[in-house]
């Protein structure tokens, strides 16, 4: 499960990642995450990632969630 939530009062976009997700779960938040963000200047959001519930599904998958972590402050830096 994975969940998308921004304030715009706080200028937080804030990103969970709980239970079991994988691969093909992180494509999918990637492509949600590039729609969400047309609506916001992502220069002026503090990024919160929250996985401490995430559980991974294999030993790659801890690879995965590190290169997502990457991924986002890549996107950041491209969006500001």
């Amino acid at each position: 499960m994975s969940k998308i939530e921004i304030n715009s009062e706080k200028k937080e976009l804030k990103i969970t990642i709980a239970g079991l997700f994988g691969s093909e779960d992180a494509v999918i938040l990637v492509e949600q995450l590039k729609k969400e963000v047309k609506s916001i200047d992502l220069s002026q959001y503090t990024l919160i990632l929250d996985a401490k519930e995430h559980k991974p599904l294999n030993s790659d998958e801890i690879s995965l969630q590190n290169k997502i972590i990457q991924f986002l402050d890549l996107f950041k830096v491209i969006m500001s």
